[in-house]
Protein backbone atom coordinates (compact mmCIF):
# COMPACT_ATOMS: atom_id res chain seq x y z
CA UNK A 1 0.00 0.00 0.00
CA UNK A 2 1.70 3.50 -0.95
CA UNK A 3 1.67 5.80 1.98
CA UNK A 4 -0.40 9.06 1.99
CA UNK A 5 2.43 11.05 0.68
CA UNK A 6 2.68 8.94 -2.67
CA UNK A 7 -0.66 9.07 -3.51
CA UNK A 8 -1.19 11.05 -6.28
CA UNK A 9 -4.43 12.86 -7.65
CA UNK A 10 -5.85 11.85 -10.39
CA UNK A 11 -9.14 13.43 -12.43
CA UNK A 12 -11.28 11.21 -14.99
CA UNK A 13 -13.40 13.47 -17.43
CA UNK A 14 -15.82 11.45 -19.18
CA UNK A 15 -19.48 12.39 -20.47
CA UNK A 16 -20.77 8.95 -20.36
CA UNK A 17 -21.60 8.22 -16.71
CA UNK A 18 -21.16 4.29 -17.39
CA UNK A 19 -17.28 5.07 -18.80
CA UNK A 20 -16.71 7.29 -16.13
CA UNK A 21 -17.78 5.00 -13.40
CA UNK A 22 -16.16 2.26 -15.39
CA UNK A 23 -12.61 3.42 -15.41
CA UNK A 24 -12.51 4.82 -12.15
CA UNK A 25 -13.91 1.38 -10.66
CA UNK A 26 -10.94 -0.17 -12.56
CA UNK A 27 -8.27 2.28 -11.50
CA UNK A 28 -9.29 2.34 -7.82
CA UNK A 29 -9.17 -1.41 -7.36
CA UNK A 30 -5.76 -1.41 -9.06
CA UNK A 31 -3.64 1.80 -7.37
CA UNK A 32 -3.84 3.53 -4.36
CA UNK A 33 -4.61 7.35 -5.96
CA UNK A 34 -7.30 9.79 -4.86
CA UNK A 35 -9.58 9.82 -8.00
CA UNK A 36 -11.96 12.93 -9.23
CA UNK A 37 -14.66 12.57 -11.53
CA UNK A 38 -16.23 15.02 -13.93
CA UNK A 39 -18.50 14.38 -16.62
CA UNK A 40 -17.53 17.68 -18.49
CA UNK A 41 -14.71 19.53 -19.04
CA UNK A 42 -15.47 23.02 -17.71
CA UNK A 43 -15.99 20.80 -13.76
CA UNK A 44 -12.83 19.96 -14.44
CA UNK A 45 -11.33 23.17 -14.93
CA UNK A 46 -13.72 24.41 -11.79
CA UNK A 47 -11.21 22.11 -9.82
CA UNK A 48 -7.59 22.40 -11.91
CA UNK A 49 -6.87 24.90 -8.72
CA UNK A 50 -6.50 21.21 -7.12
CA UNK A 51 -3.20 20.87 -9.49
CA UNK A 52 -3.58 17.28 -10.51
CA UNK A 53 -1.11 14.71 -11.39
CA UNK A 54 -2.62 13.56 -14.15
CA UNK A 55 -6.26 13.98 -15.71
CA UNK A 56 -7.48 11.35 -17.87
CA UNK A 57 -9.52 13.39 -20.47
CA UNK A 58 -12.01 12.24 -22.82
CA UNK A 59 -12.25 13.71 -26.59
CA UNK A 60 -15.33 13.96 -26.88
CA UNK A 61 -17.74 15.79 -24.39
CA UNK A 62 -20.55 17.17 -25.64
CA UNK A 63 -23.10 14.30 -25.60
CA UNK A 64 -25.14 15.88 -22.11
CA UNK A 65 -24.45 19.14 -22.70
CA UNK A 66 -24.12 20.35 -25.72
CA UNK A 67 -22.32 23.32 -25.96
CA UNK A 68 -19.52 21.29 -24.38
CA UNK A 69 -15.94 22.51 -24.81
CA UNK A 70 -13.69 19.10 -26.57
CA UNK A 71 -11.06 17.55 -24.75
CA UNK A 72 -8.44 19.54 -27.07
CA UNK A 73 -9.97 22.92 -25.91
CA UNK A 74 -9.96 21.23 -22.46
CA UNK A 75 -6.15 20.20 -22.70
CA UNK A 76 -5.03 23.55 -23.78
CA UNK A 77 -6.83 25.62 -21.08
CA UNK A 78 -5.38 23.22 -18.64
CA UNK A 79 -1.60 23.31 -19.62
CA UNK A 80 -2.32 26.98 -19.65
CA UNK A 81 -3.58 27.28 -15.60
CA UNK A 82 -1.17 23.82 -14.23
CA UNK A 83 1.41 23.09 -16.38
CA UNK A 84 2.92 20.37 -14.70
CA UNK A 85 -0.32 18.41 -14.81
CA UNK A 86 -0.15 15.51 -17.29
CA UNK A 87 -2.72 14.72 -19.51
CA UNK A 88 -3.99 11.33 -21.15
CA UNK A 89 -6.51 11.99 -24.22
CA UNK A 90 -8.83 9.28 -24.42
CA UNK A 91 -10.82 8.59 -28.40
CA UNK A 92 -12.88 6.42 -30.24
CA UNK A 93 -10.87 8.56 -32.75
CA UNK A 94 -8.64 7.47 -35.08
CA UNK A 95 -7.92 10.61 -36.61
CA UNK A 96 -4.01 11.11 -37.06
CA UNK A 97 -4.33 14.85 -37.40
CA UNK A 98 -6.09 15.18 -33.93
CA UNK A 99 -3.34 13.05 -32.56
CA UNK A 100 -0.94 15.43 -33.60
CA UNK A 101 -3.12 17.98 -32.09
CA UNK A 102 -3.33 16.64 -28.67
CA UNK A 103 0.58 15.76 -28.76
CA UNK A 104 1.44 19.67 -29.91
CA UNK A 105 -0.73 20.90 -27.49
CA UNK A 106 0.84 19.56 -24.42
CA UNK A 107 -0.59 15.90 -23.87
CA UNK A 108 1.07 13.05 -22.59
CA UNK A 109 -0.26 10.91 -24.65
CA UNK A 110 -3.36 9.88 -27.03
CA UNK A 111 -4.95 6.65 -26.40
CA UNK A 112 -8.22 4.52 -28.44
CA UNK A 113 -10.76 3.31 -26.65
CA UNK A 114 -10.44 0.08 -27.57
CA UNK A 115 -10.91 -3.22 -25.60
CA UNK A 116 -7.10 -2.84 -24.12
CA UNK A 117 -7.55 0.40 -23.15
CA UNK A 118 -7.98 0.34 -18.99
CA UNK A 119 -4.91 -1.19 -19.12
CA UNK A 120 -3.02 1.25 -21.38
CA UNK A 121 -4.64 3.82 -19.08
CA UNK A 122 -2.44 2.20 -15.88
CA UNK A 123 0.05 1.44 -17.78
CA UNK A 124 0.54 5.30 -19.02
CA UNK A 125 0.04 6.67 -15.45
CA UNK A 126 2.71 4.40 -14.01
CA UNK A 127 4.87 5.78 -16.74
CA UNK A 128 4.42 9.18 -16.29
CA UNK A 129 4.40 9.00 -12.55
CA UNK A 130 7.37 6.85 -12.80
CA UNK A 131 8.99 9.84 -15.01
CA UNK A 132 7.58 12.42 -12.54
CA UNK A 133 9.75 10.98 -9.58
CA UNK A 134 12.77 10.68 -11.70
CA UNK A 135 12.34 14.46 -12.27
CA UNK A 136 11.98 15.77 -8.69
CA UNK A 137 14.96 13.26 -7.38
CA UNK A 138 16.87 14.88 -9.80
CA UNK A 139 16.09 18.28 -8.34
Amino acid sequence: MLKPESQKTIFIVDDDPMYLWSLENFLRKNTEHRYFCCGTGEDCLKHISISPDIVILDYFLNSNVKKAKNGLEILKSIKEISPETEVILLSNQEDYSIVYKTIVSGAATYLIKDKNVFLNVLTQMDDILQEKQIINNVK
